[in-house]
């Protein structure tokens, strides 16, 4: 996989952005810089050459809380990338103002049970990053989610974990998320003295980037209701399949871009209760991900497919 395949394929949203299992779902997306300094020097700037924001914040909620996602690549060099990385556990939904404190509540001997996980790779080599796709993107029929205990433990050695510090989510509309933050971050792996980087001046500008049709309501488990149950290949090059699972009301299929806009609306005519198979063809579109939003009556369900040409 070449450092340009990596970045044309927008890889830190593709790493993230999960299929749409949670109750709600919000994403955003724009720019993360920083400078760092410390065992290793330099600044992070998620805008690629191309000026393509490489930075997203993803807000989700589930049955037992709510959970968000911060990640963004910096392509240092030809051959380096940079990737942060944070996960905070919070208990409402949608975001709101606040400070995270760093690592927050949790067992520090136990980074998965912190409340506000914090993770830095600076300058790592395009097979890391490869590799970290790959763990990422590992999933299964039932979840599509970060692995993050695989990253813990295979990048151990080139890892900062944050020790200290604060995200201070200042500003928070339907349209905007303004964060700035400073983080103290340590090597967990056994140095002595100790390798750290100190993360300061941090700034995140990331606007909303997909309508609120995209957000999926509580789930009711009523076999009337309609699903999306296999979308393949996925990703695709031209035809996608669906499979459909139709429920007795009136059922509704759009396509969305990343941006939020209606791409086309499927079904086209009214089809029985029960399972179908249909075909999209996006010939004529993009390269890059898209949303297929499956309504029944009040209820919505969305899955993310890449199209690939």
């Amino acid at each position: 996989m070449s450092i340009k395949h990596l970045l044309d394929n927008l890889f830190i949203i593709q790493l993230l952005i999960p299929l749409f299992y949670s109750f709600s779902q919000t994403l955003s997306n724009g720019q993360i810089t920083f400078n760092f300094n410390g065992a290793v020097d330099g600044n992070f700037n998620s805008i690629t050459e191309d000026s393509i924001p490489t930075g997203i914040l993803i807000n989700e909620e589930n049955s037992e809380n709510s959970q968000i996602i911060i990640a963004g690549i910096s392509n240092q060099d030809e051959n380096s990338f940079s990737i942060f990385l944070s996960v905070l556990q919070d208990t409402v939904f949608p975001l709101q103002t606040r400070t995270w404190e760093i690592p927050g509540q949790g067992n520090e001997d136990d980074p998965l049970s912190l409340e506000a996980l914090t993770i830095f790779l600076p300058n790592i080599d395009s097979s890391f990053a490869e590799q970290i796709f790959d763990i990422v993107t590992d999933s299964t029929d039932q979840s599509d989610s970060i692995n993050l205990e695989a990253i813990l433990e295979q990048f151990s050695d080139d890892l900062y974990l944050g020790l200290s510090g604060e995200l201070d989510f200042h500003t928070v509309n339907d349209t905007f998320i303004g964060v700035s933050f400073n983080i103290f971050m340590v090597k967990p792996a056994f140095y002595f003295p100790p390798h750290t980087i100190n993360i300061q001046d941090g700034q995140m500008d990331l606007n909303l980037v997909l309508n609120s049709s995209l957000l999926t309501d509580k789930k009711v488990k009523d076999q009337r209701m309609a699903s999306i149950n296999r979308c393949y290949p996925n990703p695709f090059n031209s035809v996608l399949g669906l499979e459909l699972n139709l429920g007795e009301v009136n059922n509704l299929l759009t396509v969305y871009d990343i941006t939020g806009k209606e791409v086309q609306t499927l079904l086209p005519r009214r089809l029985s209760q029960g399972k179908h198979v249909i075909k999209w063809n996006a010939k004529n579109l993009t390269s890059g991900p898209y949303f297929i939003m499956i309504q029944s009556g009040n209820t919505k369900k969305v899955r993310r497919v890449t199209y690939l040409k």
